[in-house]
């Protein structure tokens, strides 16, 4: 029987390793130990300001809409001090990494004016593969 805390412990470690590949050394990612005390915390803590604050999901076969609410109350909390965009990481059982941002995320990309623009809904969502997410990453960095 596969224990869902350690599974879910170890994907945290997978994606804090790549995503330490990806951008250190200028930012770092460990694991939020506290996320498990304290209400509003994402799973993985950056180093820097970083554009994403994260919520990991590795399940067996089915993913569940409450995944990004939970992300976008976390990215709606006290604790989200650089106003970060929600982004729910996951992975299925013989499935690729997959990772849902809001659009609002892809609009900044192409706006000079980021910083002045109008919220968007985050209920509208694109699903990316890791690649490509790790690409918007660097844009809005």
């Amino acid at each position: 029987m596969v224990n869902g805390r350690q599974k879910g412990a170890s994907f945290e470690r997978q994606i804090a390793s790549m995503l330490n590949d990806e951008f250190s050394p200028h930012i770092t990612f460990k694991r939020n130990i506290l996320q498990y005390q304290t209400k509003g915390l994402d799973d993985l803590t950056p180093s820097e300001p970083f554009p994403f604050r994260l919520e990991l999901k590795r399940y067996k076969n089915s993913v569940d809409p409450k995944w990004w609410d939970q992300i976008c109350e976390t990215c709606r909390s006290a604790h989200n001090t650089n106003d970060a965009f929600p982004a729910l990481i996951w992975k299925l059982d013989r499935q690729p990494i997959n990772v849902r941002i809001p659009i609002e995320a892809l609009v900044v990309l192409g706006r000079d004016d980021a910083a002045t623009h109008d919220a968007y809904d985050w209920r509208y969502t694109a699903t990316l593969s890791w690649d490509d997410w790790v690409m918007v990453c660097r844009e809005l960095l």
